[in-house]
């Protein structure tokens, strides 16, 4: 497969960066997904000097593991968020990627919420430029406010230009805060995929219950399918929160990491896959 097959450092959320890495280079990974989401997760600053920067990745290497990619936020409604989202970029620059996921808006509300728009769309010229700038492409995820679903995600890159952005579309995000089925909606963003985020649901759509892969009730193996099957090249990324804070103790999270990432092989390996993706 061309796909690189990832973890989100969220599957270790609070635990300390170390320890975080250690454990998902043991479940058998070679690259991580990290996160500067402040004040939910910053494995690395968004002030980090290029020094600091560099002692980052030489950090993560000795774990055994590369960077595969970045989520951050890109709340363009106040001048704060402005800067964060502008320090999320060049983060993704330093690092060497080509992509940064951002959700849109601010951080936290679960509720749709179109007002977002309006200062959303004003500001972000100025960041398109800067990404465009470095080589750098903004991809929207569907977290936050004004993008929770895929047609959301479609709708706001056909609005700017696939040149420009793409979408990191997480699976269980949808249904959780847009209340959409992904196996319903996966085909509406395959033309614009840059990430796929593999994550299961549990409980009701709006509780928090995202459990290791397979265990829930989203038909996963359909979806990586067909994402394969539709040419898909970009990073998948498992992510597991579990039933939300606290975070399970380390070694349940160890083995909900290896079976998840056993799952994923074994939808990734299966000669139909293997053959659509050859395609």
């Amino acid at each position: 497969m061309n796909n690189i097959l990832t973890a989100s450092t969220n599957c270790y959320h609070k635990y300390p960066l170390d320890v975080n890495l250690e454990h998902i280079a043991a479940a058998g990974f070679d690259h991580v997904e990290i996160l500067t989401l402040p004040p939910w997760a910053e494995d690395l600053s968004l002030s980090a000097t290029d020094r600091e920067i560099a002692t980052f990745v030489d950090r993560v290497a000795g774990h055994g593991l590369r960077i595969s990619s970045l989520g951050g936020q890109a709340d363009l409604g106040s001048e704060a968020g402005v800067r964060n989202a502008h320090a999320a970029l060049h983060l993704a620059v330093a690092l060497g990627l080509s992509t940064i996921g951002m959700g849109v808006g601010p951080l936290g509300p679960r509720d749709f919420d179109p007002t977002v728009a309006e200062p959303f769309y004003a500001a972000l010229p100025a960041l398109l430029k800067e990404a465009r700038k470095n080589g750098v492409k903004m991809a929207f995820e569907n977290r936050g406010p004004l993008i929770q679903t895929g047609a959301q995600a479609r709708d706001a890159v056909e609005r700017i230009g696939k040149d420009e952005v793409g979408i990191v579309y997480d699976t269980a995000n949808a249904l959780h805060f847009g209340g959409v089925r992904p196996e319903e909606e996966i085909d509406l963003v395959l033309p614009y995929l840059a990430g796929l985020h593999l994550k299961d649901k549990s409980g009701p759509p709006d509780q928090w219950n995202f459990p290791e892969l397979g265990t829930g009730y989203l038909d996963l193996r359909r979806i990586l399918s067909r994402c394969l099957g539709g040419g898909f090249t970009g990073p998948i990324t498992i992510e597991l929160e579990f039933q939300g804070e606290p975070w399970p103790p380390l070694e349940d999270i160890d083995g909900a990491l290896r079976r998840s990432r056993a799952f994923a092989m074994g939808i990734l390996s299966a000669p139909t896959v293997a053959g659509q993706h050859a395609n």
